[in-house]
């Protein structure tokens, strides 16, 4: 089994400085997920500040990333491509994490993934769901998976069934 961790940690604490320190000390290309277009935006800002060059990371939203693999594959994922987050979000959300789960442990996306990427990254988990942990776990055996977070800032309690960090199956 690859490395993993959950790293908690306050407000304020520096969380999206030990993402981008860690990612400008990796070797390989690293994958960075967030929650929010606002969350990119904030860790592209720090990169960048710390020097780190583009090509050394990808960075993008969850949902993007899960979209990226189930557009690309649809029948793999076994959604309906008819739907958008603008027609129906219930709809689109409902197919969207199951689908790229679907995708995401096939052996020839795991492949992709490994090849591509030498760790992953996830910043606010907080807000993860248990359908967006549930994807993160598929991607356990593609690489190092590091997560970060504060289980007392969470704010997408909307969302669904946030992640329980108590029974997260990483070391804290």
């Amino acid at each position: 089994c690859l490395p993993r961790i959950a790293i908690i940690a306050p407000a304020g604490h520096g969380k999206t400085e030990a993402i981008a320190d860690m990612v400008s000390q990796s070797s390989g290309r690293q994958l960075i997920l967030d929650h929010t277009n606002a969350g990119v935006f904030a860790l592209q800002k720090r990169l960048t500040k710390k020097g780190v060059v583009r090509g050394r990371y990808s960075i993008q939203t969850i949902a993007s990333f899960c979209m990226n693999w189930c557009n690309a594959y649809p029948e793999t994922a076994v959604i309906d491509v008819t739907l958008t987050p603008q027609s129906n979000a219930s709809g689109f959300y409902e197919q969207l994490y199951p689908g790229a789960k679907r995708v995401l442990t096939t052996t020839w996306a795991r492949a992709v993934l490994s090849s591509t990427y030498s760790g992953l990254f996830v910043d606010e988990y907080q807000d993860c769901t248990v359908e967006q942990h549930a994807i993160v776990k598929a991607l356990l055996p593609c690489f190092p998976v590091r997560i970060f977070g504060d289980p007392l800032q969470g704010i997408f309690y909307w969302a669904g069934d946030l992640v329980n960090w108590k029974d997260l199956d990483f070391p804290i």
